[in-house]
């Protein structure tokens, strides 16, 4: 039996996620709130020129409100799949 709780279990549940996470903070009202929220403190706390490490960065929500401040963004994520759709 696999240990779901592993690396490799972990990064095959982020994998499988990946095709809907984009639409995830957006898929209800309350969502869409958590979403601008994130990006308040983010414009309120990134100045222009900081390196920033997006850990889980999925598809890259963040990733491009970070580079949109100016920030330099190094990204990691446990899952391959993420991280192709966070360089498209």
């Amino acid at each position: 039996m696999a240990d779901v709780f592993g690396p490799d279990g972990i990064r095959g549940h982020y994998d499988e996620l990946a095709g809907g996470e984009w639409d995830r903070l957006v898929a209800t009202p309350a969502d869409e709130v958590k979403l601008h929220v994130h990006a308040h403190y983010l414009r309120a706390h990134i100045a222009a020129g900081s390196h920033v490490l997006d850990i889980g960065a999925g598809p890259g929500r963040f990733t491009i409100e970070l580079a949109r401040l100016g920030a330099r963004v190094t990204v990691a994520d446990i899952s391959p799949v993420q991280l192709s759709l966070n360089r498209e």
